[in-house]
């Protein structure tokens, strides 16, 4: 991002300078409205050197100068405690040019935050939309100041900065409040004349942004559209990437505006996204300048509102060796628009300073207003799109049914309290945010698939302020899942407050085998865990395992006796297997005996043997991963649409042994066809099959892929919380039962699942999530967004360690609405999702425009290949612990190797120390893919910096 440093630093200097106001008003507030206008309503008014609205009314009053340029103003804001349940807010909005700033001031229950809107003009939606909290107590006073210019929107409460963007261009400001009383006084303002409004509506014009070095933010050279999942497939290979490289480059050698052009040829072409016309009936004109290396060359200019076979204008100009101006008149636009630009024959052609503004003929050429929030501090952005963080949030939060101030339903926890019975309690712990003291019943209601409803109830009493616990005791829990309802309620029965949940209950043992299915294995190792509640009642004791004919259980298969002579949480028993013909289904029943061989409880788990298959594809319960034929498979490929051999050659040689590709959108033949190349290849495929009008059903498309060796599943669901989701991968897995299938999600679909008491659908838990997409216009800064994946994670990590099943993630690769992922970006995606257990992700939208970003994905998946065996160990994981909270860890232990993933998921650089606690690196630590060591000290913790977004990779013998 070479450009927008350079300019960073010009806007940080900014921040600093002292801009030349031309006007000064200061209000102490004791002569009436001279500076302001006559206010909105009667509820506001000045008085005592205050200006105020001591009503929970609305009110409003403006500065009385409208033309306000830039301006730094400040005064002191007082809010008053409201008293009310429905939500208000102080407000400032800051009339500019393009359109209106609006500043929300929100203070009630235990919530207190500022957001922070821009309004396009003529829009209802805001393309800039920034919450943050902030501690604003009631009647205490704040400092407020607010700066506003092309370069730099910044607030300061108390004395500490948020930067919010730009406010080029003039117009009023206002104050005001709805349902929240406020006081002002002391206000100073000064500000200058009204300045030019820059009439271009294309972001990064001239090409002087580019987050990846090699392309340009908000342009791509190919495709019929602009959204284009990846790469072309006719181009590749290593000597398509090579050409594009050579006929789409930033030259920073020829400009007509600005450092850089776009130097072009055929047949590659220049695009941006679509965009919103302004409101209105209004004309637009689209202008560029333009060059070639020879005269009487030919490019169209156009624009179009779906692809570039159905423009709705274009023009084909004649262009020389000299820069030139060439103007297309559009008329009024009703529908969003891409620019478009189509070299013709073989002329080289640079493209620079393109224009879409109002009006029938080109004016003057000025960049984007939007362009100077390239320039931006870093973390400007770090709030915008905390919705979707929120959301995620949610699914870890209990589901509001009824709210009120008192109490509120905060935490909730079960408890075991006779492992040997599954009897648990269930702890709540409630708080009183209301200024009287608050007592009532609580009563909770537990449910679970194989449980009848069970109802507690227990007093509660709090003072105002006051946090407290209350247990409901007693509750049978057998299911490793189940909903809970709490509701509490006053003396005379009114509900203050009613939650819904999900929860995991603790399970005193479980047991499962290690693989998902067995064939020609002569045993299998079952894995049992132990509550550590009941570890001190097992030693002297034993477990029987027995395998039993599922509808037949007066036969038993296989029966063993295991000694507990030195139990540990976790142990692993081998059981022999007889060999079967065909699938058959097996009960396993793991009875737990006592030193007193009493039975303490007893537990179930499915064992499934099947004829052997090629290839043979399953789950390995104990890591979560898939292994084929005998050998672990991380999937870490890309989504492809149209690969043939030569591209998958170039994409085998890159170092990608599977790809996923959407076999919905090939005809049934070409679909096996591919699947069939793949194996040819030796590449594994996972066949991306959902219901379509157009195509074969998904079961019907599994059966005939069901012989082609390189095919390891099927995703035959996207993004449906529809519960006939569970039906049609049940289905697909009727078809080829020795492949997998994976149910893929995004954060909505997943979570209507997760909240259902049945396991989730397929044998995979998926989902996709997209953080930098659809962010705010011309900011190139990282935002909150990025947690989302975080949260996603966490989220079926959770879910995958209750139903021992793998986690899988699509990775945003080539999929941009403005820019493709910078590699720091790919890094974090990569590395916070393998912190989290997931055991393969795919790329979507296939191979990226840029080739720094290509490249990363490349290094990338070979470090993932260097780390597999580290991932795929069976062992316990170590406990590995760190001083920043900022540094999520990931330890594995295979043999006498300790390999420690880490991972900064901070915006900034930070240091932070790691330990294992009772291991040791015996000679020293390598931190792989660096080419450096660490020496760890005395007690074998070991200190390191991590840049943004950063990972480290510790190896060490023991």
């Amino acid at each position: 991002m070479n450009r927008t440093i350079s300019r960073l630093f010009t806007a940080i200097a900014c921040l600093s300078a002292s801009p030349l106001f031309s006007a000064t008003v200061k209000d102490d507030f004791r002569s009436g409205f001279t500076n302001f206008a006559k206010p909105s309503s009667a509820s506001v008014k000045i008085a005592d050197g205050i200006l105020s609205n001591d009503t929970p009314y609305s009110g409003y009053t403006a500065l009385n100068a409208d033309g306000i340029g830039d301006f730094r103003l400040s005064f002191e804001l007082k809010l008053a405690d409201r008293k009310l349940k429905e939500n208000g807010q102080f407000s400032i909005e800051a009339e500019r040019g393009y359109g209106v700033w609006r500043l929300y001031f929100i203070r009630y229950g235990k919530t207190s935050k500022i957001t922070s809107k821009f309004f396009e003009k003529g829009r209802d939606k805001a393309i800039f939309d920034e919450t943050f909290d902030l501690d604003m107590p009631f009647d205490s006073w704040m400092k407020i100041g607010l700066e506003a210019s092309r370069t730099i929107f910044k607030l300061k409460v108390n004395g500490r900065e948020y930067v919010l963007g730009t406010a080029p261009g003039s117009g009023k400001i206002t104050f005001g409040s709805y349902r929240q009383p406020f006081a002002m006084r002391d206000f100073s303002i000064d500000y200058k004349a009204p300045e030019k409004i820059l009439p271009n509506r294309l972001p990064n014009s001239s090409f002087e942004f580019a987050s990846n070095a090699d392309v340009p933010d908000y342009w791509r050279g190919f495709g019929e559209r602009y959204r284009t999942l990846g790469f072309p497939g006719e181009f590749s290979t290593a000597e398509g990437r090579q050409e594009f490289l050579r006929k789409f480059q930033l030259d920073s050698k020829e400009a007509c505006h600005g450092r850089n052009s776009l130097r072009i040829q055929a047949p590659f072409h220049l695009m941006n996204p679509l965009a919103d016309p302004p409101p209105g009936n209004t004309s637009l004109v689209l202008s560029c300048y333009v060059k070639s290396d020879r005269e009487n060359a030919e490019i169209r200019l156009g624009v179009t509102g779906d692809s570039l076979k159905k423009p709705l204008l274009s023009e084909l100009f004649k262009v020389g060796q000299k820069w030139q101006r060439i103007e297309l008149p559009l008329g009024s636009v009703k529908e969003k628009i891409s620019v478009f630009a189509q070299p013709q024959g073989e002329a080289v052609f640079w493209l620079d300073a393109f224009q879409l503004e109002e009006g029938k003929q080109a004016t003057e050429y000025a960049p984007c207003w939007l362009d100077d929030g390239f320039a931006l501090p870093y973390d400007v952005n770090k709030f915008q799109c905390a919705e979707n963080v929120n959301a995620i949030r949610s699914r870890f939060s209990p589901q509001v049914l009824v709210s009120g101030s008192a109490p509120e339903i905060a935490e909730t926890a079960l408890i075991p309290s006779d492992p040997s019975k599954d009897r648990f309690d269930l702890k709540v712990r409630l708080a009183n945010h209301a200024e009287t003291p608050v007592s009532g019943i609580l009563t909770g209601v537990i449910s679970g698939k194989s449980e009848a409803e069970q109802l507690k109830t227990a007093g509660f009493a709090l003072k105002p302020g006051e946090n407290g616990e209350v247990l409901l005791k007693d509750f049978r829990i057998a299911d490793p899942k189940v909903a809970l309802q709490l509701s509490a309620a006053d003396g005379s029965g009114k509900t203050l407050g009613q939650v819904r949940t999900m929860a995991d209950a603790p399970p005193t043992m479980r047991l499962y085998p290690e693989y998902s299915s067995y064939s020609t294995e002569k045993e299998a190792r079952v894995v049992v865990e132990f509550a550590p509640s009941l570890l001190p009642k097992l030693k002297g004791g034993k477990i029987e395992i027995t395998a039993l004919v599922a509808g037949y259980p007066a036969y038993a298969w296989t029966k063993n006796v295991f000694p507990l002579d030195a139990p540990e949480s976790r142990q692993i028993f081998t059981i022999p297997l007889k060999k079967q013909a065909g699938e058959k289904w097996f009960t396993l029943t793991g009875t737990l005996y006592g030193a007193d061989n009493k039975v303490l409880c007893r537990k179930n788990a499915e064992l499934l043997t099947r004829d052997a298959t090629v290839p043979d594809v399953r789950i390995n319960r104990i890591n979560r991963g898939v292994y084929v034929d005998g050998n672990p498979f991380f999937p870490r490929g890309i989504q492809c649409l149209n690969f043939r051999e030569k591209q998958l050659e170039y994409y085998k040689a890159c170092g990608f042994e599977d790809l996923q590709y959407v076999s919905h959108w090939l005809k049934s033949g070409e679909s096996v066809e591919f699947a069939a190349l793949c194996g040819r290849m030796g590449l594994k495929t996972v066949a991306f099959h959902v219901s379509r009008p157009f195509a074969l059903s998904p079961a019907e498309m599994m059966k005939r892929l069901r012989d082609t060796p390189a095919l390891v599943g099927m995703i035959p669901n996207d993004e449906s919380a529809d519960p006939i989701v569970r039906q049609e991968a049940a289905t697909v897995n009727r078809a080829a039962p020795e492949r997998l299938v994976w149910v893929n999600h995004h954060f909505i679909s997943y979570r209507a699942f997760a909240e259902r008491l049945e396991e989730m659908p397929g044998d995979v838990l998926s989902i996709d999530r997209y953080p930098f997409i659809r962010q705010p216009p011309c900011r190139p800064q990282n935002t909150m967004d990025i947690y989302s994946i975080e949260q996603c994670l966490e989220m079926m990590d959770r879910d995958g360690r209750r139903e021992r099943k793998p986690v899988f993630l699509w990775l945003q690769g080539a999929e941009g609405f403005a820019k493709e992922p910078t590699p720091e970006q790919l890094t974090f995606q990569v590395y916070i999702a393998l912190v989290n257990h997931a055991m393969g992700f795919a790329y979507f939208g296939g191979i990226p425009q840029s080739e720094t970003v290509w490249r990363k994905m490349i290094e990338l998946n070979r470090e993932i290949q260097a780390l597999v065996p580290a991932l795929f160990s069976l062992e316990p994981e170590p406990e590995a612990v760190c001083d920043n909270k900022e540094i999520r860890l990931l330890a594995k232990k295979t043999g006498g190797r300790i390999t420690v993933i880490a991972i900064n998921r901070s915006l900034e650089k930070v240091r932070a120390g790691i330990k294992l606690p009772g291991l040791s690196a015996k000679d020293g630590i390598e931190v792989k893919f660096e080419n450096r060591r660490i020496a760890p000290d005395a007690g074998g913790s070991w200190s390191d910096e991590f840049a943004p977004l950063s990972r480290h990779v510790y190896e060490f013998s023991m």
